[in-house]
């Protein structure tokens, strides 16, 4: 375990028995689909020559193998039409509304991208989204969407685009299954896939398998205790890690110490610009944050985690504060070593590539 590298490795992520199958990997990591070539003899000037004719996938099968992609977070919801090479082709972002009814507000928008990008009723439709989840009712009860407890989704969207096959796993999840395929776990057995931005959640690749537990939540370590405070997180639960270490809640802090910023970017830039203050809320979301994590590699005897989300990318800064707690919680704790901090690779589309991976595979 520990994050060992698979060299000579064919497998690439699996899930729920589904084998990942393995492809010829591009540069950057991008896998490529080949198909034989086709040997044509040439007869003539006293020799033979043979025509090696690749296959040439034409514009029909490339749309074939589109994916529809959604991200449902806490502050926005992205759509994307995605490629059989996993890559982004168009997105659009879309802010959740803080009405009651976010459903009426967003499906109108979806349904009108979905019908103008060229894509059909015959294309997987995959869907990562912040949870709790229930993937065998195809419900979600985002945290940080408090209007949507046990909403049927999956029930929505086949009947807002008119298609049946629709697939769907938590954000941390799919961010997991990304950097596993085409991202920065490329040749990892065993890891921790994690998102910090409005929220905080987990997913984790266990022998080159994503792990989804009874009802998909597995690794659901941002909603695990961290101390005894007494503070109640919006889950319900006390003293979580999302309740110490999500950019919202760290900005939330800075604004109780009378430090007038709006977002995490703007309180980061506070923090490189030398502010004690905002350097200090930030390094206590990075422990937090840490804290979690090594609990987790307790839990599951791995030593290396792959985060992504805005908080993680925001600055180097934060990458350092993590990396050093992670380092400080891991210290009596000899069997996980030296933990191991990456960075996520495939940054603000990670979780719209991992539902369209996903998708292909169910």
């Amino acid at each position: 375990m520990r994050g060992r590298s698979a060299v000579g490795s064919a497998e690439p992520c699996q899930g729920s028995g589904r084998g990942f199958e393995p492809r010829r990997p591009l540069a950057g990591g991008v896998a490529e689909r080949r198909g034989s070539g086709l040997q044509i003899p040439l007869h003539g000037f006293k020799s033979r020559l043979h025509l090696k004719v690749q296959r040439i996938t034409t514009l029909f099968e490339i749309e074939l193998s589109m994916f529809f992609a959604i991200d449902i977070g806490g502050t926005k919801v992205a759509i994307a039409k995605v490629s059989e090479r996993f890559e982004v082709v168009k997105k659009l972002e879309i802010p959740v509304p803080k009405s009651q009814d976010v459903w009426a507000n967003i499906s109108p928008i979806i349904k009108d991208f979905f019908n103008s990008n060229d894509l059909e009723k015959s294309h997987p439709v995959g869907i990562s989204t912040a949870g709790p989840i229930n993937l065998e009712k195809g419900e979600i009860s985002p945290v940080n969407i408090p209007s949507w407890r046990n909403f049927p989704l999956i029930d929505n969207v086949k009947k807002l685009l008119e298609v049946e096959k629709v697939s769907m796993i938590g954000d941390a999840a799919a961010i997991a299954i990304a950097e596993h395929t085409v991202g920065a776990g490329q040749g990892l057995t065993d890891f921790l896939g994690a998102t910090v931005s409005t929220g905080v959640g987990g997913g984790v690749i266990i022998n080159n398998q994503i792990y989804l537990g009874t009802t998909g939540n597995s690794a659901f370590f941002g909603h695990t205790r961290i101390n005894l405070a007494g503070n109640v997180c919006p889950c319900g639960r006390l003293d979580c890690v999302e309740l110490y270490a999500s950019g919202p809640n760290l900005v939330r802090t800075a604004n109780k110490l009378e430090i007038a910023v709006e977002n995490f970017e703007e309180l980061t830039k506070l923090a490189l610009s030398g502010n004690d203050l905002a350097k200090q809320i930030i390094d206590n979301g990075a422990k937090a944050m840490a804290i979690g994590i090594i609990n987790f590699f307790c839990d599951f005897d791995i030593n290396t985690a792959i985060v992504g989300g805005g908080v993680m990318q925001s600055s180097e800064f934060y990458r350092t504060a993590l990396q050093a707690h992670m380092n400080k919680e891991a210290e009596k704790v000899q069997f996980i070593g030296k933990p191991k901090l990456i960075p996520a690779k495939l940054e603000r589309d990670t979780c719209l590539i991992g539902a369209a991976i996903w998708a292909s595979k169910q």
